[in-house]
């Protein structure tokens, strides 16, 4: 268990990592909630004290599932009232987005070991079909997009009250899309549409991403 005292010195919150087997975990998670929870009886502290769990915005769409149904059901099946911080909280240097859980103890014990269990299974889900996706495309060089930063070697996710998790690498949302418009020079299109448009066919499969080549609205543009 690491308790990041150092990073955001002075912030209100401070972050903490569990590092163990998915029950390790949860126990461990349970324990600090009920350390937390005696700490404020002890010293007259009011306030509601929620679980906050860190997860790479790649997982949460899949975690809040469609039209919210994944996590209603959550919620449901644990009693407790769980929040999802705004995408536009989000930054480059912060890819992470708070899950807050309140409840009891013994509530917000339950709905972790949910979360997680759904979290990791995306995880997981990208792991392999980014290898499946690797053997696809032979001699794409993954490091060479850019797409994998060399972290993508690191343990699955962990949680804890909050925690922080590693991303594998920007997976594209299934829920939540966005449009990016890029510029290029027109000499440069054919190179990235490629032969019969096969280039640009296998990045939008890879990507997930539907791609669209605007006419250029004079030769040199």
């Amino acid at each position: 268990i690491d308790v990041h005292r150092k990073e955001n010195a002075g912030a209100a919150e401070k972050s903490i990592t569990i590092l163990s087997t998915p029950e390790g975990t949860s126990a461990a998670c349970k324990s600090i909630l009920e350390i937390m929870h005696k700490e404020a009886q002890d010293i007259k502290f009011t306030e509601e004290i929620p679980l906050k769990i860190l997860a790479h915005n790649n997982f949460v769409g899949r975690l809040i599932g469609k039209e919210g149904r994944n996590l209603k059901k959550i919620e449901q099946d644990t009693d407790t009232k769980i929040t999802i911080s705004p995408l536009q909280e989000l930054t480059l240097y912060n890819p992470e987005r708070t899950i807050t859980v309140k409840g009891n103890v013994e509530t917000c014990a339950k709905a972790e070991e949910e979360i997680m269990k759904k979290i990791r299974e995306s995880y997981e889900n990208d792991i392999a079909s980014m290898n499946l996706q690797a053997h696809l495309i032979p001699g794409l060089n993954l490091n060479a997009l850019g797409l994998f930063p060399p972290t993508s070697g690191m343990p699955p996710p962990t949680s804890g009250p909050p925690s922080t998790m590693t991303p594998p690498y920007p997976q594209f949302e299934q829920s939540e899309t966005e449009t990016v418009h890029l510029f290029i020079p027109a000499l440069s299109v054919g190179a990235i549409i490629g032969k019969q448009g096969q280039h640009i066919k296998q990045l939008s499969r890879f990507a997930g991403a539907s791609i669209k080549i605007a006419p250029a609205e004079a030769p040199d543009a």
